[in-house]
C-alpha cells in the first residue's frame, strides 16, 4: 500500500517535468486571482479579464496600464429569485487595484472593492440603509505566475456594520501539477470572529481557466462547491 501511495505521489510531482520534455507547458493566465481572494499580480496594460462564478457573478476587469487596473461587476442571484422587483440586479461591484514588483519574483499590491446596494439589503446599528460595502486590502506575493505564495490583510471599510471590523488576514497559493492544471489553496482568518478555506483545481489553456473547488467555513459540516470560468483577451 505505501509503494502504491508513494508511486502516486511521483506521478503526481513529477508530471510537469516530463511533460516538458515533449509539450510546451502552458502558463498560469489569470495569476492575479485564486479561487476567491487575489494575488498581487497586475493585468498588463490593455488586458482585459471576465469572469463568471457559478453562472451567477460576472465581472470585467480591463488593465488601464501594467500597474493599475479597474474593474466591475454585478450579481444575477437576485434577479432569478425575484429578491429584485425591477429584475435588475440589487449588488453591483467596483474595484480598483495598484501593484508593482518589489524584487525578482516579489509583488506588492494594495485596492478596495465596492459592493453598491440598490435595495435594503443590509442595515445600520440606526435601522438605516446602508448603501455600500467597502473593503480595502493589501497583497504581498512571492513566486511566478505558475507557483507563489501570497500573504494578505482585508479591512472592512467604517460604512460596514460595527461588529464586523476585524481584518481577515489570508494565505493563498497556485502550484503547478501538469501541462495545463494547478491547485489552488486559500485560508481566511479571521474574519468576523469566521475561519474560511477554499481550494481545487485550475485548468487552462493560452487565454482562459476553469477553477473547480471547495469552500469551506468553519461550523459548518458540509463545504460548498464553487465553479468559475475566467477569459483574458
Amino acid at each position: 500500500m505505501k509503494q502504491l501511495v508513494g508511486l502516486f505521489c511521483f506521478i503526481i510531482f513529477c508530471s510537469p517535468i516530463f511533460g516538458q520534455r515533449e509539450y510546451a507547458p502552458y502558463y498560469n493566465p489569470t495569476p492575479t486571482q485564486y479561487i476567491v481572494g487575489g494575488s498581487a499580480f497586475q493585468l498588463k496594460e490593455g488586458e482585459f479579464q471576465y469572469k463568471n462564478t457559478m453562472l451567477l457573478v460576472n465581472s470585467l476587469t480591463y488593465g488601464l496600464t501594467d500597474h493599475l487596473s479597474l474593474g466591475a461587476g454585478t450579481e444575477l442571484y437576485t434577479t432569478i429569485s425575484g429578491e429584485s422587483t425591477d429584475r435588475m440586479p440589487n449588488i453591483y461591484f467596483v474595484n480598483a487595484k495598484a501593484g508593482f514588483p518589489l524584487a525578482r519574483n516579489l509583488q506588492l499590491s494594495a485596492g478596495c472593492e465596492i459592493a453598491l446596494l440598490r435595495a435594503q439589503l443590509f442595515e445600520d446599528d440606526s435601522n438605516n440603509r446602508i448603501p455600500a460595502i467597502s473593503l480595502v486590502y493589501g497583497l504581498l506575493t512571492y513566486g511566478s505566475a505558475t507557483n507563489n505564495l501570497t500573504l494578505g490583510a482585508y479591512l472592512p471599510a467604517v460604512n460596514w456594520v460595527n461588529d464586523v471590523y476585524n481584518p481577515a488576514y489570508t494565505l493563498g497559493g497556485t502550484f503547478r501539477i501538469g501541462r495545463a492544471a494547478s491547485i489552488v489553496v486559500e485560508a481566511w482568518i479571521p474574519f468576523d470572529r469566521m475561519r474560511v478555506f477554499d481550494g481545487g483545481f485550475r485548468f487552462y489553456g493560452r487565454k482562459f481557466a476553469i477553477d473547480m473547488g471547495l469552500i469551506y467555513v468553519v461550523g459548518y459540516i458540509i463545504p460548498a462547491p464553487i465553479l468559475s470560468y475566467t477569459l483574458k483577451f
